[in-house]
C-alpha cells in the first residue's frame, strides 16, 4: 500500500502549501492596509482594495483545496487500478525484457512516451515558466544490488541522505515532492555484467541484452505496485539500480541515466556528494549538463550545487516522470 500512502502525503503537503499561501497573502493585505494613506477618500479606496485582495486570497485558497481533493481521489483510484492489473503487467514486462526484441519495442514505447508527455504538457511548461507551481510529485524505488558473493553493495541507512537531498532540492527548486516508493535490497548476487555497467552509448548497447533484461525483471520484482504505470507509460516510477562501477573502476563515473528510452538510472555506491542522486534524476526529466558553478546539473561535483533555472524547473515539471495524481 506504499502507493495509497504517496497520495495522502502529497495531500498532507499540498494542503499545507495552500494554507500557508492563504496565511501569506492575508498578511499582504493587511500590511497594505495598516501602510495606507489615512484621509477618507484615500482610505475607503485602501479599504476597497483590500477586501478584494482578501475576498482573492479566500476564492485561490478554496480553489487549492478543492484541486487537492480531485487530484487526492484520482491519485488514490489509480492506485486500487494498479495493484488490481499488476498481473497484466508482468506479462507485459516478460515481453519487454526479451533482448534486442524486447527491449527495442520498449526503447520505441518509451521514446513515443517522451515526445507525447512533453507535447501535452506545453501548458505546465509555460505555466512553470511565469511562475505557476502546484505540487507535483515523483516517485522512486531504489534497489541496491549484491556482488558476486552475496554481499549488499550499499546499505539502506548509507543511502538515506542522498534521499533527503533530493526530496528537498526538488521540493525548494520545483515545488515537486520527491516519493520514494521501496529502498530494496536485492535478495540474491546480480550478474556480474548487470553490476559493471556502461553509460551513454555503452549502457544503451547493454539495454538491449541481459542487462538490460535483468534491470526489467528486477524493477517489477521489488516495485510490483507501480509496474502497470511504468509498462502503460502512465506517470511511470523512476527505479534507481545501486551498481559496483559505472563504466569501469576508476573512471570517476558515479551516475547515469539515458534519457527517454529507459526507466532506471544506475549510480555507483562511491558517492562523492550528496546531490548525485538528484544530478541523476534531473538527466531522467530531460536536463543536459550545465556548467554553471552550483547549478545542480553541473557535471563536476566541485563546481556543482542544488541550483536550478527556471528553464531547468520547467523542463523537470513538464516531465513525463513527474505527475499531479498518479
Amino acid at each position: 500500500m506504499a502507493t495509497l500512502k504517496s497520495c495522502l502525503e502529497w495531500a498532507s503537503t499540498s494542503v499545507d502549501q495552500c494554507t500557508s499561501w492563504q496565511t501569506s497573502t492575508e498578511r499582504t493585505c493587511n500590511n497594505w492596509d495598516s501602510n495606507c494613506c489615512t484621509w477618507w477618500p484615500c482610505s475607503w479606496g485602501c479599504k476597497l482594495l483590500t477586501w478584494i485582495c482578501m475576498g482573492w486570497s479566500y476564492v485561490t485558497t478554496a480553489v487549492c483545496l478543492v484541486w487537492t481533493v480531485v487530484v487526492t481521489t484520482v491519485c488514490v483510484a489509480w492506485s486500487i487500478v494498479e495493484i488490481i492489473l499488476v498481473p497484466v503487467a508482468w506479462l507485459v514486462a516478460l515481453i519487454m525484457a526479451i533482448p534486442i526484441v524486447g527491449r527495442i519495442i520498449k526503447w520505441i514505447r518509451d521514446f513515443v512516451r517522451e515526445i507525447v508527455s512533453r507535447l501535452l504538457g506545453i501548458l505546465e511548461f509555460l505555466g512553470s515558466l511565469v511562475g505557476i507551481k502546484l505540487l507535483k510529485k515523483v516517485k522512486l524505488c531504489i534497489i541496491i544490488l549484491r556482488d558476486e558473493a552475496g554481499n549488499p553493495l550499499m546499505t539502506e541507512a548509507a543511502m538515506q541522505p542522498f534521499i533527503a537531498s533530493a526530496q528537498s532540492i526538488y521540493l525548494a527548486q520545483c515545488n515537486v515532492q520527491v516519493q520514494v516508493e521501496g529502498l530494496h535490497t536485492a535478495d540474491k548476487a546480480a550478474p556480474t555484467n548487470a553490476l559493471d555497467v556502461g553509460c551513454n552509448e555503452v549502457a544503451a548497447g547493454e539495454d538491449l541484452w541481459t542487462p538490460g533484461s535483468y534491470f526489467e525483471f528486477m524493477s517489477n520484482w521489488f516495485c510490483p505496485v507501480s509496474s502497470f504505470g511504468r509498462l502503460a507509460g502512465l506517470s511511470p516510477t523512476m527505479v534507481v539500480f545501486v551498481v559496483r562501477t559505472i563504466g569501469g573502476a576508476g573512471s570517476g563515473t558515479i551516475g547515469c541515466a539515458l534519457w527517454g528510452i529507459t526507466d532506471y538510472v544506475t549510480l555507483a555506491p562511491d558517492f562523492i556528494c550528496n546531490s548525485v542522486l538528484a544530478h541523476e534524476m534531473g538527466h531522467k526529466t530531460g536536463l543536459w549538463h550545465d556548467e554553471t558553478v552550483g547549478n545542480l546539473m553541473n557535471g563536476n561535483c566541485a563546481g556543482g550545487g542544488t541550483s536550478l533555472s527556471g528553464f531547468q524547473q520547467a523542463m523537470v515539471r513538464s516531465s513525463p516522470y513527474v505527475s499531479y495524481w498518479l
